[in-house]
């Protein structure tokens, strides 16, 4: 979601200079952002789940039908090999969640990460500034039909540049 998506006049108005607003509007895109990527984990883990059960029965379906050829011998080996990928998969998708939860940006995040913005901005040099927009903005799109932008932000660049910013003070 954009600036603009939330509030289609927000450049008209000079609200994207507000700098409660811009700290919301940061906020927001990166919480949205980091719950859109956790859920998709968690859809997908759960998924590993069922195939790890639906494997399972079908081992056990092969082992009590009484059969034991070489084609119900590979056929179960398979299905371990599988069961053993879902596994590690879903060990991988738990860690990724952690971590996404563990990044989450917060709101004294955003608070670190401006305060003091112009000071530490006017120190730069063009090109450590333009280096600094790229790691914070995404995506600048323009609407020639309104003359509006619309700001995409990564999601956890102000939370790393705001520790950045602590190391560099300490």
């Amino acid at each position: 979601m954009c600036i603009r998506d939330r509030d289609p006049y927000l450049a008209d108005v000079g609200g994207a200079e507000d700098p409660v607003v811009l700290r919301e509007e940061v906020l927001n895109q990166a919480t949205e952002s980091a719950t859109a990527t956790s859920a998709a984990m968690k859809k997908e883990r759960q998924q590993l789940k069922r195939q790890v059960s639906a494997h399972h029965a079908a081992i056990h379906r092969l082992a009590v039908s009484g059969t034991s050829t070489p084609a119900t011998t590979a056929a179960i080996a398979d299905l371990h090999d599988r069961i053993a990928a879902a596994e590690r998969r879903i060990e991988e998708l738990q860690d990724q969640i952690q971590q996404t939860d563990a990044e989450r940006l917060t709101q004294e995040d955003v608070d670190a990460a401006f305060e003091d913005f112009d000071g530490v901005w006017n120190t730069l040099s063009p090109r450590e500034q333009a280096r600094s927009l790229a790691l914070v903005v995404e995506r600048i799109e323009f609407d020639a039909t309104d003359s509006s932008i619309s700001i995409q932000f990564h999601p956890t660049a102000i939370k790393a540049l705001a520790y950045k910013r602590l190391e560099d003070a300490a």
